[in-house]
């Protein structure tokens, strides 16, 4: 989506705002996309929506991230009683 270069070096619309992300939701709904990325210009933000046309926030992203690169939690080992 929205490839095409036209030579036109305006600041792109932030890929972080809800109203920038409705041709994006409208996208994945027709295709039954599981995820939905867009960046903007530079690739310094990033909007994530999901399988539902949801937007997922930065803190829900950062959440995700890091609760898979976390090490499993380690119990102590159980007393045999």
């Amino acid at each position: 989506m929205f490839c095409d270069m036209d030579g036109n070096f305006q600041p792109p619309p932030r890929s972080d705002r809800a109203e920038n992300l409705t041709a994006l939701i409208g996208a994945g709904a027709g295709r039954k996309a599981d995820i939905g990325l867009a960046f903007d210009g530079d690739g310094d933000r990033l909007g994530v929506v999901d399988e539902n046309g949801e937007i997922i926030w930065a803190i829900g992203c950062w959440r995700c991230l890091q609760a898979r690169s976390s090490p499993p939690s380690r119990a102590p080992p159980s007393s045999a009683t």
